[in-house]
């Protein structure tokens, strides 16, 4: 099942963006939970933040934020944050479920563009793949240097 994140679920959010973390580019900077909880809470107050819930457990979630296009305030564009399943409940069809879901309560909350990232270093031809086929295509490309 695919229901909002409620308070009492964002210890479980927090202990896996923690596991997400450690396959990220930023894996060698310590990962502060208080952030974490309060970049949940942010995601909650825009209406984007929604778990997959398996037999009464949080099994994954996926959250983003919204705002206004650059050029254009009478347009609303959303890019999700963070995007997780755990590994035993990958290739269910719960992490796609989430993703539709997320991409409906955007549109409900009127946002035009919907923008879904991948790492390099995290399952990129699977998750490049479910993109190109629910209809994503590549916009922009993401670089990170260390300053």
């Amino acid at each position: 099942m695919i229901r909002d994140c409620e308070a009492k679920d964002v210890d479980t959010l927090i202990a896996m963006s923690e596991e997400f973390w450690g396959h990220t580019i930023y894996k060698e900077e310590s990962f502060d939970v208080e952030s974490c909880r309060a970049m949940i809470e942010q995601t909650m107050k825009h209406e984007l933040c929604l778990v997959l819930e398996v037999n009464g457990e949080v099994e994954g979630f996926i959250c983003g934020i919204k705002g206004y296009l650059l050029a254009n305030f009478d347009i609303m564009s959303g890019t999700e944050l963070a995007w997780w399943v755990n590994e035993d409940y990958r290739k269910t069809g719960g992490g796609l479920k989430l993703l539709k879901s997320i991409e409906k309560r955007a549109k409900k909350l009127g946002v035009k563009y919907w923008n879904m990232l991948y790492m390099e270093s995290s399952m990129p031809a699977s998750i490049k793949s479910i993109y190109e086929s629910t209809g994503y295509r590549k916009s922009e490309s993401f670089y990170t240097k260390v300053l």
